[in-house]
């Protein structure tokens, strides 16, 4: 019952907003005109831009040439001349009718389609994370299977891991890593990081999932405590599942984000009938609880978590920097 609920509330609060864009994308049509003639007082800018480029040209074949500098000075000279036109455009347009249907957008729906995005990726055993981080494309696919699917399914989920799998290219998940290079982590981190993706691109699932386990409870720490590596202590995962709630909250993220890592990531999983395929559960791991092999959603997983957790500010950097 409550699962028809958040899908009802979804699809209104959808509704709702798409009703909004409607009125935005009227608003435009509207101001086609003036569009065109912005597109018009910019085109002497776009040629003065091809003329320059011939110029730069020229410069390279011919540097000691005095009429080349003149020449650069009369374009520029040509460019100022277009500048107040657009400028002018700028002022006659009246923006207050394109944002009104935007001003007028309830807040409370954005805020229900944002919760039942994230609920719907936890359900399905995704760390919500990934939906944070993706660009609208991802939420557009994500919301089109929630709107067309009856409630939680073993179809619903196939069809959102098929989604965020081709949307987690190898590519983007190259941006990660390289991302990680430049954080302030000692050497051996860093490597380990590294070789860790090496093994998810080379289908190794095993390898990814077994070295970043073992990383979690210290980036916590380091991150809880704005302590140097070397300072990592050993603690109750109590105290660190307390952290990483407090760090989700000071750094202005759902509490779904550690609720993820305290009921699928920590858990207890005490044999293999307990294994949840696609969660890279630590306890599991660290006892070889496996049904099978660790399959290609479960070592995103815990890539992404990573990526979530090291790039986390320390709570007395998030709490300075909000006050």
């Amino acid at each position: 019952m409550e699962n028809k609920k958040l899908d009802s509330q979804y699809i209104e609060s959808l509704e709702y907003i798409r009703c909004n864009s409607h009125l935005i994308q009227s608003t435009l049509k509207d101001y086609s005109h003036q569009i065109t003639s912005l597109q018009s007082s910019l085109k002497p800018i776009v040629e003065a831009t091809s003329i320059i480029k011939d110029i730069a040209r020229t410069i390279k074949l011919y540097s000691s040439n005095i009429d080349v500098l003149k020449g650069i000075s009369s374009i520029y000279l040509e460019i100022s001349k277009t500048i107040p036109p657009v400028v002018e455009w700028f002022r006659s347009f009246n923006f207050s009718q394109l944002l009104a249907p935007l001003l007028d957008i309830d807040s409370r729906h954005i805020d229900e389609l944002h919760t039942i995005y994230l609920m719907a990726m936890y359900e399905c055993k995704w760390f919500p994370y990934a939906g944070l981080i993706a660009d609208y494309t991802l939420f557009e696919t994500v919301d089109e299977i929630i709107a067309t699917s009856r409630g939680i399914s073993k179809r619903r989920e196939k069809r959102i891991d098929n989604a965020i799998l081709a949307y987690y290219t190898d590519k983007k998940v190259k941006i990660l890593r390289s991302n990680w290079q430049k954080l302030d982590l000692d050497y051996c981190l860093k490597k380990s990081l590294r070789q860790s993706i090496d093994a998810y691109f080379r289908g190794e699932y095993v390898l990814t999932i077994s070295c970043l386990t073992t990383m979690w409870e210290g980036l916590i720490y380091i991150k809880a405590h704005n302590a140097l590596p070397e300072e990592r202590q050993r603690q109750k995962m109590s105290i660190t599942k307390q952290e990483l709630s407090e760090l989700t909250m000071a750094n202005d993220y759902d509490l779904i984000i550690s609720d993820y890592f305290n009921n699928f990531i920590v858990s207890q999983c005490n044999n293999v009938t307990e294994v949840v395929e696609g969660v890279p559960n630590r306890h599991g791991t660290s006892h070889s609880w496996y049904k099978k092999y660790p399959n290609k959603k479960a070592a995103l997983n815990a890539i992404l978590l990573t990526d979530f957790i090291i790039n986390l500010k320390p709570i007395t950097v998030s709490k300075n920097e909000s006050n």
